[in-house]
C-alpha cells in the first residue's frame, strides 16, 4: 500500500520536512485524541509503524481495546495530502521492535535512548490522498485483513 519509494520518502523523512505526521485514536471515554508523531516510518507495504517513548502513554494504553487509528500527513510546500486508516497494535516481538527504533528519526532515538518506550505497527486497509502523481486509493484486499 506505501510500497512505491516516491510514496515512502515523505512519510519516513516527515520529521525532518517539518510536516510530522498526526496520529487519531479514541481513549475509553469515547473521546478522540490526536497526538503529531516524528517517528512515523513506512515499516512494510502495508504496514507503517511508529516509536511511542512512553509506554504508558494515552496511544500505546488504548489500542488493545480501540485499535482503529487515523494518520494524518500533510505537505502543503509539495501539494501532498495523504490518510492513513488502519488497526494499531503494540509489537512485542523484540527483531521487529529493535527495527522500528533504528529507522526511527535519531531526534526521537535520543529522546528515548535507554529504548523504554514501545513499537507501534499500523496495518493498513485503506490510504487516500493526492501527491505529486495526482489522487491514490489504496484498499487492503478483503482476503487479506488481520
Amino acid at each position: 500500500m506505501v510500497a512505491a519509494v516516491s510514496r515512502r520518502r515523505p512519510i519516513n523523512g516527515a520529521l525532518d520536512n517539518k510536516t510530522p505526521i498526526l496520529i487519531a485514536y479514541s481513549d475509553d471515554g469515547s473521546d478522540i485524541h490526536l497526538s503529531f508523531r516524528g517517528s512515523v516510518q513506512a515499516y512494510r507495504d502495508d504496514a507503517l509503524a511508529l516509536w511511542a517513548r512512553d509506554p504508558d502513554g494515552g496511544l500505546p494504553r488504548n489500542i488493545a481495546a480501540r485499535p482503529q487509528v487515523t494518520l494524518f500527513y500533510h505537505d502543503p510546500a509539495s501539494r501532498t495530502t495523504y490518510s492513513f486508516y488502519g488497526r494499531a497494535r503494540v509489537e512485542a516481538e523484540a527483531a521487529a521492535r529493535a527495527e522500528i527504533f533504528a529507522h526511527s528519526n535519531p531526534r526521537e532515538q535520543q529522546a528515548d535512548f535507554r529504548q523504554r518506550g514501545v513499537a507501534i505497527v499500523v496495518d493498513l486497509d485503506k490510504v487516500e490522498g493526492r501527491g505529486p502523481a495526482g489522487r491514490i486509493l489504496m484498499l487492503r484486499n478483503a482476503g487479506q485483513a488481520r
